[in-house]
């Protein structure tokens, strides 16, 4: 499997989807043709994760955002993270949260 890697500047990702996808959005959906992701060699799932991929490296997207776009759950999520080099994204502030949760449910 190649390793993904993000593209340095998010406008150029947007003309790129733009230029090679031929997109339409109607609500919120992105359509893609079948034609286009048979000539990019990639399935529609495939290219959901590596949207999720990406936004998520950008922080555009929460992990469990991302995630769901993705169609993925969290295990698998996390793994497709770490396939492609991407960390993830966990502050000293969400581990505190986390360790006074955990105590708190301890205490009860």
């Amino acid at each position: 499997m190649n390793r993904w890697r993000p593209l340095g500047d998010e406008r150029v990702w947007v003309r790129v989807l733009e230029w090679f996808c031929n997109f339409e959005e109607r609500n919120g959906m992105l359509t893609i043709s079948d034609e286009v992701l048979e000539s990019a060699r990639i399935s529609a799932n495939e290219l959901q994760q590596e949207i999720a991929v990406y936004l998520y490296s950008k922080n555009k997207l929460s992990f469990g955002q991302a995630r769901k776009i993705a169609g993925l759950n969290v295990f698998q999520f996390q793994d497709l993270l770490c396939k492609n080099d991407i960390p993830i994204h966990y502050s000293i502030e969400e581990l505190e949260e986390d360790y006074q949760t955990i105590q708190r449910s301890l205490n009860k």
